[in-house]
């Protein structure tokens, strides 16, 4: 897999893409998620995101991607459109970027916002 941020393209072979992904799938288990249960994801990073995504996968993690909107805030229409979709979906987990967890916190109050920098030590599968 190829990611380009800014211009600058790094690689991550599927073999190492499965194993973060399992790692970051016990942290998730660690907290107590089980198959079935919908994530919402909100992550910058995109390698994160596919890592995110897969752990979700590996899980049976029914998982939700919606755009990160500019401004986390009930007046934004993208950030709207995350409130509806995580109601619709009853997911009460939020899979976030560092740096968005507090804005989502606020956004989302009754979902439990983990900050997936923090899973990815989840230990092997």
């Amino acid at each position: 897999i190829t990611y380009v941020t800014g211009g600058a393209a790094t690689h991550e072979s599927y073999a190492g893409l499965l194993r973060e992904a399992r790692r970051l799938h016990c942290g998730l288990r660690r907290l107590g998620l089980r198959p079935r249960e919908p994530v919402a994801l909100q992550i910058l990073d995109s390698r994160m995101h596919i890592r995110a995504l897969w752990a979700c996968a590996v899980g049976g993690l029914p998982s939700l991607t919606v755009a990160v909107a500019p401004q986390l805030t009930p007046s934004n229409a993208v950030a709207a459109k995350l409130v509806a979709a995580v109601a619709q979906l009853g997911a009460r987990h939020v899979l976030a970027s560092d740096e968005l967890a507090a804005p989502l916190r606020a956004l989302l109050p009754r979902a439990e916002v983990l900050a997936v920098a923090r899973l990815q030590g989840g230990g092997d599968a």
